[in-house]
C-alpha cells in the first residue's frame, strides 16, 4: 500500500530538505500513464527540487527552518520565492489566503519552461497539445483519460 504524503494519491512528490538531501518519490501505481505525462510529472518535481536547493542555499543547515524570519532572509538572495512565500505562505500581502507557494510560483513562472521541455521530449503532438500537461499538477486536475490511455500513439 502506498502512503501518500497530502492524503490523497498523487504522481510523485518531492520531500522537503532531511540532512541536505531532497527526495523525488515517483508513485508506482501511477505510471501506467503516457509517457509524456511522466516527463510532466518528473520536470514538476525536479522544479520543486530546485526550489527547497535554493531556500537549503540560504538556510546554510541541512533542514529549512521554516518561520518568518527564514522567508523574510530570502528577500536579497531570492526576491522572487520571498515574494511567493509571504503572499501564499504567510498571508502577509493584499489579504491573499495562504497556499502552496511553490504551485503559484510554477503557474506563473514555469509553465513555457515545461511546455517546452514536454515538446523537446516528445515533438510528435500538435504545439497546443504541450500547453495542457504544464498545468497538471499545478490546478489539481488530471488531464490523461482512459480514452487518451487507449488512443495513445
Amino acid at each position: 500500500k502506498v502512503e501518500y504524503p497530502f492524503g490523497y494519491p498523487a504522481n510523485a512528490w518531492t520531500s522537503q530538505p532531511n540532512n541536505y538531501v531532497i527526495t523525488i518519490t515517483f508513485n508506482g501505481t501511477e505510471l501506467y500513464r503516457p509517457p509524456l505525462d511522466v516527463a510532466r510529472t518528473m520536470m514538476h518535481e525536479m522544479i520543486h527540487a530546485e526550489i527547497y536547493r535554493k531556500l537549503l542555499s540560504v538556510a546554510q543547515q541541512p533542514n529549512i527552518p521554516w518561520s518568518p524570519q527564514f522567508v523574510e532572509g530570502l528577500i536579497d538572495d531570492y526576491p522572487g520565492l520571498y515574494d511567493y512565500y509571504m503572499r501564499f505562505h504567510y498571508d502577509m500581502e493584499n489579504g491573499i489566503p495562504p497556499g502552496d507557494p511553490q504551485h503559484e510560483l510554477m503557474a506563473a513562472h514555469y509553465r513555457d519552461i515545461i511546455q517546452d521541455a514536454l515538446e523537446e521530449f516528445d515533438d510528435s503532438f500538435d504545439e497546443e497539445i504541450y500547453e495542457t500537461p504544464a498545468w497538471v499538477g499545478l490546478l489539481g486536475k488530471v488531464v490523461w483519460t482512459k480514452a487518451d490511455l487507449i488512443n495513445y500513439p
